[in-house]
């Protein structure tokens, strides 16, 4: 969960730094796969890679790695792009 978590705010971050003025970013799909535990007290750092960037979708790969350098998770997450009201 907490990965997912992290994930999807580093892909929002990331999808929000691309927007136009008067645009918004908002998440419609998260998959994730966990590779091996972070373990109590293990710091994690994420790395957004952007796959693709269209009209109305952006799409990121994450992975989440311990200080160590071990892969956690790697995520997708798929953000829609809209028009603010």
């Amino acid at each position: 969960g907490a990965t997912l978590a992290l994930a999807e705010s580093v892909a929002g971050q990331g999808s929000l730094t691309l927007c136009a003025p008067d645009e918004m970013a908002a998440g419609i799909q998260v998959s994730g796969n966990h590779i091996s535990p972070a373990k109590e007290g293990d710091q994690v750092h994420a790395v957004g890679t952007l796959v693709h960037q269209g009209r109305s979708s952006h799409i990121w790969n994450i992975d989440i790695f311990t200080s160590a350098g071990r892969l956690v998770s790697t995520v997708r997450v798929v953000n829609s792009i809209l028009k603010r009201k």
